[in-house]
């Protein structure tokens, strides 16, 4: 895990930046849009088995290398995630799985363990009703940090947790308060909770840390993180400028929350 969000970014240059440069040259040379077979090899990128190490910062570049082929019409795309030990030992299994891997459009998402290759699949789980567990427990009095509570998913699960209890909302967002928001708390309130909005740039480290600090909370019962921006273009055409808007509060700001909370206890 890195120690600092500079060493971070530092892991994202080397990651999900590269691909996104490395697509967009391969993109100048491809004129004639021959198709493309690109594998991507990662080391453990994903927890499958019984996995005691796990690396954080190849989320965000599998999670782009997924979409590249439904943007990209000439580009098909193979995943293969390996062991770190496995793959320092040689082992021959994972050796003859790469030879195996196929670039497709599709995006297949294969990983090796224990010389056993897994395909990470979806499965419709048909007849089971998504419902709401009435025994989930709402803490009376406890504190909960919503960044990015004040639009979208973040600010729905706001109205439920002060629906089923009186809570202490705090809610981080990077807009100045408004009129808008104002109301927002004063029926938080109303209902019986407390509610109190921070303005902080969650992509900013300094900004989280002394954030958390002046909330002086020995326990957060939950922190959700439900921040999202969007500067959506095809991603041949996409600078990145527009891909960091909509990457680094996401990555970023969740580092950033991550050190900020780290001598706190979250439940």
């Amino acid at each position: 895990i890195p120690q600092s969000l500079s060493k971070v970014q530092d892991q994202q240059e080397l990651t999900t930046f590269s691909l996104l440069r490395f697509i967009k040259a391969l993109a100048e040379r491809n004129k004639d849009k021959k198709i493309v077979n690109l594998n991507l090899f990662t080391l453990n990128a994903d927890t499958i088995t019984e996995d005691n190490f796990l690396n954080p910062n190849l989320s965000a570049m599998k999670g782009l290398a997924k979409v590249l082929p439904k943007d990209i019409s000439w580009l098909k795309v193979g995943l293969l995630d390996l062991d770190k030990n496995e793959w320092i030992q040689g082992n021959l299994t994972v050796l003859e799985n790469i030879k195996k891997l196929e670039a497709t459009k599709l995006c297949i998402d294969y990983a090796v363990r224990n010389k056993i290759l897994f395909q990470y699949r979806k499965i419709a789980l048909q007849n089971i009703p998504i419902t709401v567990d009435p025994s989930t427990k709402i803490a009376i009095e406890g504190n909960y940090v919503i960044v990015g509570g004040m639009g979208g998913l973040g600010s729905k699960y706001c109205e439920w947790l002060v629906s089923k209890s009186n809570v202490n909302l705090f809610i981080l967002g990077s807009s100045e308060m408004d009129i808008e928001k104002q109301k927002k708390l004063d029926t938080y309130k109303a209902k019986g909770s407390t509610a109190k909005y921070i303005q902080v740039d969650i992509t900013l480290e300094k900004e989280c840390r002394l954030a958390i600090e002046k909330l002086n909370l020995q326990v957060i019962n939950e922190l959700v993180f439900s921040v999202i921006r969007l500067d959506d273009k095809p991603i041949l055409e996409m600078e990145e400028v527009c891909f960091n808007t909509a990457f680094s509060p996401k990555v970023m700001g969740s580092w950033s929350m991550y050190f900020a909370t780290e001598n706190i206890d979250v439940k």
